[in-house]
Protein backbone atom coordinates (compact mmCIF):
# COMPACT_ATOMS: atom_id res chain seq x y z
CA UNK A 1 0.00 0.00 0.00
CA UNK A 2 1.61 3.27 -1.15
CA UNK A 3 1.75 5.98 1.67
CA UNK A 4 0.77 9.15 1.67
CA UNK A 5 3.28 11.92 1.53
CA UNK A 6 2.30 13.37 4.99
CA UNK A 7 3.09 9.54 6.52
CA UNK A 8 6.92 9.79 4.45
CA UNK A 9 7.62 13.65 5.74
CA UNK A 10 6.77 12.61 9.45
CA UNK A 11 8.96 8.96 9.36
CA UNK A 12 11.47 10.80 7.63
CA UNK A 13 11.05 13.99 9.72
CA UNK A 14 11.48 16.53 7.34
CA UNK A 15 9.56 19.48 9.65
CA UNK A 16 9.96 21.88 6.75
CA UNK A 17 7.78 20.28 4.29
CA UNK A 18 4.97 18.93 6.86
CA UNK A 19 3.32 22.51 6.80
CA UNK A 20 3.07 22.47 2.38
CA UNK A 21 2.14 19.29 2.86
CA UNK A 22 -0.69 19.73 5.15
CA UNK A 23 -1.99 22.64 3.21
CA UNK A 24 -2.19 20.61 0.48
CA UNK A 25 -4.13 18.07 1.10
CA UNK A 26 -6.49 20.47 3.21
CA UNK A 27 -7.14 22.45 -0.55
CA UNK A 28 -7.98 18.72 -1.51
CA UNK A 29 -10.94 18.18 1.04
CA UNK A 30 -9.25 16.39 3.27
CA UNK A 31 -10.66 16.39 6.53
CA UNK A 32 -8.46 17.86 9.53
CA UNK A 33 -9.34 15.15 11.88
CA UNK A 34 -8.41 12.93 9.58
CA UNK A 35 -5.21 14.29 8.79
CA UNK A 36 -4.27 14.00 12.76
CA UNK A 37 -5.12 10.21 13.16
CA UNK A 38 -2.69 10.17 9.77
CA UNK A 39 -0.16 11.85 11.18
CA UNK A 40 -0.38 9.72 14.33
CA UNK A 41 -0.41 6.51 12.63
CA UNK A 42 2.86 7.63 10.89
CA UNK A 43 4.57 8.09 14.42
CA UNK A 44 3.42 4.26 15.46
CA UNK A 45 5.59 3.30 12.07
CA UNK A 46 8.34 5.60 13.82
CA UNK A 47 7.82 3.84 17.09
CA UNK A 48 8.00 0.17 15.36
CA UNK A 49 11.23 1.60 13.42
CA UNK A 50 13.17 2.48 16.51
CA UNK A 51 11.95 -0.84 18.64
CA UNK A 52 13.76 -2.71 15.83
CA UNK A 53 16.48 -0.48 15.53
CA UNK A 54 16.07 0.59 12.24
CA UNK A 55 16.45 4.60 13.19
CA UNK A 56 18.10 5.87 16.03
CA UNK A 57 16.66 8.08 18.92
CA UNK A 58 17.39 11.45 17.00
CA UNK A 59 15.66 10.47 14.22
CA UNK A 60 12.52 9.62 16.25
CA UNK A 61 12.90 13.39 17.93
CA UNK A 62 12.56 14.48 14.31
CA UNK A 63 9.75 12.91 13.33
CA UNK A 64 7.86 13.96 16.63
CA UNK A 65 8.57 17.41 16.20
CA UNK A 66 7.47 17.39 12.52
CA UNK A 67 4.29 15.27 14.02
CA UNK A 68 3.94 18.33 16.33
CA UNK A 69 4.27 21.29 13.97
CA UNK A 70 2.07 19.50 11.29
CA UNK A 71 -0.77 18.62 14.26
CA UNK A 72 -0.45 22.29 15.71
CA UNK A 73 -1.17 23.61 12.20
CA UNK A 74 -4.05 21.42 11.28
CA UNK A 75 -5.88 21.78 14.68
CA UNK A 76 -7.11 25.82 13.56
CA UNK A 77 -9.35 24.14 10.72
CA UNK A 78 -10.93 21.88 12.75
CA UNK A 79 -14.80 23.38 13.43
CA UNK A 80 -15.58 23.98 17.17
CA UNK A 81 -15.93 27.10 19.66
CA UNK A 82 -12.26 28.34 19.82
CA UNK A 83 -11.00 28.37 23.41
CA UNK A 84 -14.02 27.10 25.13
CA UNK A 85 -12.59 25.64 28.24
CA UNK A 86 -14.21 21.58 28.22
CA UNK A 87 -11.89 19.51 31.03
CA UNK A 88 -8.40 19.41 32.41
CA UNK A 89 -6.39 16.25 30.90
CA UNK A 90 -3.32 15.34 33.76
CA UNK A 91 -0.44 13.60 31.79
CA UNK A 92 1.77 10.87 33.98
CA UNK A 93 4.98 9.61 32.91
CA UNK A 94 6.18 5.78 33.43
CA UNK A 95 9.58 5.40 35.00
CA UNK A 96 11.95 3.96 32.73
CA UNK A 97 9.60 5.33 29.77
CA UNK A 98 11.35 5.97 26.44
CA UNK A 99 10.19 9.44 26.03
CA UNK A 100 11.65 10.02 29.67
CA UNK A 101 15.69 9.92 27.86
CA UNK A 102 17.29 13.76 28.61
CA UNK A 103 14.08 14.67 30.69
CA UNK A 104 15.27 13.30 33.89
CA UNK A 105 17.33 16.21 34.92
CA UNK A 106 16.41 17.96 37.94
CA UNK A 107 16.72 21.29 36.36
CA UNK A 108 19.70 22.80 38.48
CA UNK A 109 20.82 25.55 36.30
CA UNK A 110 20.91 28.89 37.39
CA UNK A 111 18.63 30.60 34.54
CA UNK A 112 15.78 27.96 35.79
CA UNK A 113 15.75 29.68 38.75
CA UNK A 114 13.71 32.20 40.18
CA UNK A 115 15.70 34.86 42.35
CA UNK A 116 14.72 37.14 45.41
CA UNK A 117 15.42 40.59 42.90
CA UNK A 118 16.77 42.74 46.47
CA UNK A 119 18.67 39.69 48.04
CA UNK A 120 19.50 37.80 45.42
CA UNK A 121 18.59 34.63 46.82
CA UNK A 122 16.84 31.72 45.04
CA UNK A 123 13.36 31.19 45.48
CA UNK A 124 12.13 28.46 43.62
CA UNK A 125 13.03 26.06 40.71
CA UNK A 126 10.98 27.69 38.15
CA UNK A 127 11.48 24.63 35.17
CA UNK A 128 11.66 21.16 36.74
CA UNK A 129 10.96 19.42 33.22
CA UNK A 130 9.55 15.93 33.48
CA UNK A 131 10.33 15.56 37.32
CA UNK A 132 11.19 11.01 37.98
CA UNK A 133 13.89 9.71 39.61
CA UNK A 134 17.38 10.03 38.38
CA UNK A 135 20.59 9.82 38.79
CA UNK A 136 22.11 12.09 41.46
CA UNK A 137 25.25 11.93 39.17
CA UNK A 138 22.74 13.76 36.03
CA UNK A 139 22.11 16.35 38.39
CA UNK A 140 25.90 17.67 39.44
CA UNK A 141 26.87 16.51 35.80
CA UNK A 142 24.12 19.21 33.82
CA UNK A 143 24.81 21.71 36.93
CA UNK A 144 28.41 22.56 36.30
CA UNK A 145 27.70 21.76 32.40
CA UNK A 146 26.27 25.50 32.37
CA UNK A 147 27.45 26.69 35.64
CA UNK A 148 31.17 25.90 35.36
CA UNK A 149 31.79 27.36 31.74
CA UNK A 150 33.66 30.32 31.89
CA UNK A 151 31.08 31.48 28.58
CA UNK A 152 27.71 31.41 27.29
CA UNK A 153 26.29 27.92 25.75
CA UNK A 154 26.04 29.05 22.57
CA UNK A 155 29.35 31.45 21.99
CA UNK A 156 31.22 31.75 18.85
CA UNK A 157 34.51 32.38 20.24
CA UNK A 158 35.91 29.53 21.31
CA UNK A 159 39.02 30.67 22.47
CA UNK A 160 36.47 32.32 25.97
CA UNK A 161 35.33 29.04 26.68
CA UNK A 162 36.80 26.90 29.29
CA UNK A 163 35.98 24.95 32.10
CA UNK A 164 36.62 27.24 35.43
CA UNK A 165 38.35 25.37 38.18
CA UNK A 166 37.25 27.85 40.51
CA UNK A 167 33.57 27.32 39.96
CA UNK A 168 33.81 23.77 40.05
CA UNK A 169 35.37 24.03 43.13
CA UNK A 170 32.96 26.06 45.32
CA UNK A 171 30.23 23.87 43.39
CA UNK A 172 31.45 21.01 44.76
CA UNK A 173 32.28 22.47 48.06
CA UNK A 174 28.65 23.57 48.83
CA UNK A 175 27.12 20.16 47.28
CA UNK A 176 29.04 17.70 49.11
CA UNK A 177 28.45 19.74 52.42
CA UNK A 178 24.88 18.37 52.38
CA UNK A 179 25.11 14.98 50.27
CA UNK A 180 28.97 13.77 51.41
CA UNK A 181 27.02 11.21 53.89
CA UNK A 182 24.14 9.88 51.37
CA UNK A 183 26.45 9.41 48.51
CA UNK A 184 28.07 6.00 47.66
CA UNK A 185 31.90 5.81 46.98
CA UNK A 186 30.95 5.28 43.32
CA UNK A 187 28.39 8.58 43.19
CA UNK A 188 31.84 10.28 44.85
CA UNK A 189 34.35 9.11 42.36
CA UNK A 190 32.27 9.50 39.53
CA UNK A 191 31.55 12.96 40.39
CA UNK A 192 34.27 14.46 37.79
CA UNK A 193 33.04 12.50 35.08
CA UNK A 194 29.59 13.29 35.36
CA UNK A 195 30.12 16.79 34.35
CA UNK A 196 32.16 15.52 31.37
CA UNK A 197 29.67 12.95 30.37
CA UNK A 198 26.62 15.59 30.65
CA UNK A 199 28.40 18.16 28.44
CA UNK A 200 29.16 15.50 25.88
CA UNK A 201 25.90 13.72 26.05
CA UNK A 202 24.39 17.63 25.65
CA UNK A 203 26.97 18.67 22.60
CA UNK A 204 25.44 15.28 20.61
CA UNK A 205 21.93 16.37 20.81
CA UNK A 206 22.75 19.64 19.69
CA UNK A 207 24.58 18.09 17.05
CA UNK A 208 22.12 15.69 15.99
CA UNK A 209 19.45 18.57 16.02
CA UNK A 210 21.69 20.65 13.64
CA UNK A 211 21.53 17.94 10.97
CA UNK A 212 18.40 17.12 11.04
CA UNK A 213 17.46 20.51 10.29
CA UNK A 214 17.22 22.26 13.49
CA UNK A 215 13.38 20.75 14.71
CA UNK A 216 14.15 20.32 18.30
CA UNK A 217 15.90 22.76 20.32
CA UNK A 218 15.05 26.81 19.15
CA UNK A 219 17.18 28.56 16.96
CA UNK A 220 17.74 32.46 16.50
CA UNK A 221 20.14 32.44 14.35
CA UNK A 222 21.84 30.12 11.15
CA UNK A 223 24.11 27.45 12.65
CA UNK A 224 23.02 28.51 16.15
CA UNK A 225 22.55 24.36 17.40
CA UNK A 226 26.12 23.78 15.11
CA UNK A 227 27.88 26.88 17.77
CA UNK A 228 26.27 25.25 20.93
CA UNK A 229 27.95 21.80 19.98
CA UNK A 230 31.29 23.35 19.22
CA UNK A 231 31.33 24.91 22.81
CA UNK A 232 29.86 21.60 24.53
CA UNK A 233 32.93 19.85 22.92
CA UNK A 234 35.18 22.39 23.82
CA UNK A 235 34.39 22.34 27.40
CA UNK A 236 34.33 18.43 26.88
CA UNK A 237 38.05 18.03 25.84
CA UNK A 238 39.18 20.90 28.48
CA UNK A 239 37.40 18.91 31.14
CA UNK A 240 39.15 15.84 30.31
CA UNK A 241 42.12 17.75 30.71
CA UNK A 242 41.55 18.68 34.31
CA UNK A 243 39.60 15.74 35.76
CA UNK A 244 42.53 14.52 37.89
CA UNK A 245 42.37 17.85 39.38
CA UNK A 246 38.73 17.94 39.88
CA UNK A 247 39.09 14.09 41.38
CA UNK A 248 41.56 15.96 44.25
CA UNK A 249 39.08 18.61 44.53
CA UNK A 250 36.34 16.65 45.15
CA UNK A 251 38.46 14.25 47.71
CA UNK A 252 39.10 17.86 49.85
CA UNK A 253 35.66 17.85 50.79
CA UNK A 254 34.56 14.36 51.69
Amino acid sequence: MKKNIIEEIIEKGKSKQIISAVKEELENGTDPVSLINLMTEAMKTVGYNFQNGSIQISDMFSSAQTMKKGIKFVTQFIPGKSGEYIGTAVVGMAKGDLHDIGKGLVVTKLNNVLFDKETGEGLCVIDLDTVMPGSVLFDFGDALRFGASSGSEDETDLDKIWFDLEKFEQFAKGFLSQTADCLTDAEIELLPLSALLLTYECGIRFLADYLNGDTYFKIHRENHNLDRCRTQFKLVADIEKKLPQMAEIVKKYI
